[in-house]
């Protein structure tokens, strides 16, 4: 359970939780889990700070995810899973970053998938802030940051041979 704060914007119960899965998975598919691999026996409660997108015409390619910790040296880290093949480097690849400011959180997350991988994702801020990444197309996903929610505490999904197929959220 969340409450407003003026300062910190919300208070959270501390329970960290893990959304739906939006998007699908098969036996072939690549997982990650920033939470369970890395960030959950971290002494103190790591926050996500942004959110890098790679993509092409066709779909999105990978994800790197930036957290903030301040009991780790340093305070700022973060982990990138993009498919096999695909240079971020490579002209035809696009990024898109949103960076989140202190006390700004993630409040909406739709996509949009063809082909069992994602090819759209938009994601609003509690400061209104938006950002459409990749070329809509395919089946819409609704919305899958759960309805009051305090901070992301890490990311998960899998990937095929075409890019991000599904993905997760840890929150508290």
């Amino acid at each position: 359970m969340c409450i407003r704060d003026s300062f910190y914007r919300m208070k959270c119960d501390g329970i960290t939780k893990r959304s739906e899965i939006a998007g699908k998975f098969d036996k072939n598919s690549n997982f990650f889990d920033d939470y369970q691999e890395k960030l959950k026996s971290m002494f103190l409660t790591s926050h996500l700070k942004s959110l890098t997108f790679y993509y092409n015409k066709s779909f999105i390619l990978g994800i790197e995810t930036a957290y903030w910790n301040p009991a780790e040296t340093p305070p700022e880290f973060s982990y990138k899973h993009v498919i096999d093949g695909h240079s971020t480097e490579n002209k035809e690849v696009i990024s898109s970053v949103i960076v989140l400011e202190y006390g700004e959180l993630l409040e909406e997350m739709f996509a949009a998938i063809k082909d069992g991988t994602f090819t759209w994702i938009h994601l609003k801020t509690s400061r209104g802030r938006k950002s459409n990444i990749g070329f809509f197309g395919g089946s819409p996903i609704s919305n899958f940051i759960p309805v009051g929610l305090c901070s992301i505490r890490g990311i998960g999904g899998s990937m095929n041979n075409k890019g991000v197929q599904s993905l997760y959220l840890y929150y508290s």
